[in-house]
C-alpha cells in the first residue's frame, strides 16, 4: 500500500484499544528527501501495525515493571495508558537499508525524555528512553 509522504504530518491511530492524533516524523535534514528505505518502513508498519503494536506493548509493559515496580501500586499493568501515551511515530534513516520504526510515547516516570519501542524489520529490538539515539 502505498501512502503520501511528508516529513512532518498527523494521523489518528488506534494503538492499544484507544483513538490518538499522532505525529508522523521522518527524521530527514532540511532540503532531504524521504528514503526510499524510510518510506518501506513506514508501509511496512502501517501494513501490520496491530501486530507490531501489540508485540511493542507487552515489552513495553515487562519493562516498566521490571524497572518501575517499586514506584507503581499495582503489581500487573491493567491500564497502560497510566503510564505511557503514544505521541509520535519516528521513522529515523537507516545507513544498511533496515526498516527502523520507533513509537514514542510520553513517560509517566521520565516526562523530559519519553520512552520509544523500536522496532527494526518489524521485530522489537528495544524499549529507548531516549529515542534520539538511532
Amino acid at each position: 500500500m502505498m501512502h503520501e509522504y511528508e516529513i512532518n504530518s498527523k494521523r489518528v491511530l488506534n494503538i492499544w484499544g484507544r483513538k490518538f492524533d499522532i505525529e508522523i516524523i521522518f527524521d530527514c535534514f532540511e532540503g532531504e528527501e524521504i528514503s526510499e528505505s524510510q518510506k518501506n518502513a513506514f508501509d511496512d508498519f502501517i501494513a501490520n501495525f496491530e501486530k507490531y503494536t501489540e508485540e511493542g506493548k507487552v515489552r513495553l509493559e515487562k519493562k516498566i515493571l521490571a524497572e518501575y515496580s517499586s514506584f507503581m501500586e499495582e503489581k500487573q499493568i491493567k491500564n497502560i495508558f497510566k503510564y505511557v501515551i503514544p505521541k509520535m511515530i519516528y521513522i529515523p534513516r537507516s545507513p544498511i537499508n533496515e526498516k527502523v520504526v520507533a513509537v514514542v510515547c510520553s513517560f509517566k516516570f521520565d516526562e523530559e525524555n519519553d520512552i520509544a519501542i523500536k522496532y527494526i524489520d518489524g521485530k522489537v529490538m528495544d524499549i529507548c528512553e531516549d529515542y534520539t539515539i538511532f
